[in-house]
């Protein structure tokens, strides 16, 4: 069972990522569920293509928002630590067979606390993560 990350933003020598390039991911790597962590993707004013309203008009019912997955909750120690019950639905979610990504802004997953989330779910599901580009 893997937990794959993406993020959107981009970086200095290459373009923003797009919804194209995450379903076509989405249908490479069989993944059936979008879990979004950021904390708010409605303030994504700087970058309204995904926003949250656009992401459920796109992806429909693959999309979930977890808001207590947001930024600011990740200082970094042990997994068993942090276990929410939001993180149980996750990694019951895989167990169960389900494939998700979970997505945010930041390109370099090392630079992102979504990578802290996945590995906690993974842990949990007895998976591992990895990280899409």
């Amino acid at each position: 069972m893997i937990v794959w990350t993406w993020g959107y933003r981009g970086g200095p020598s290459f373009p923003p990522k797009s919804h194209e390039q995450l379903r076509r991911h989405i249908a490479e790597q069989g993944i059936t569920r979008i879990i979004d962590v950021r904390r708010s993707p409605e303030g994504q004013r700087s970058n309204p293509y995904w926003h949250r309203s656009r992401l459920i008009t796109e992806f429909g019912d693959l999309y979930e928002h977890v808001p207590v997955f947001g930024q600011g909750q990740w200082p970094g120690q042990s997994p068993d630590h942090y276990a929410h019950p939001a993180h149980e639905k996750a990694a019951a979610l895989a167990r169960a067979g389900e494939d998700i990504v979970l997505i945010c802004a930041e390109d370099n997953p090392r630079e992102c606390h979504r990578l802290e989330v996945a590995q906690l779910i993974a842990h949990l599901a007895g998976g591992e993560v990895r990280n899409l580009y």
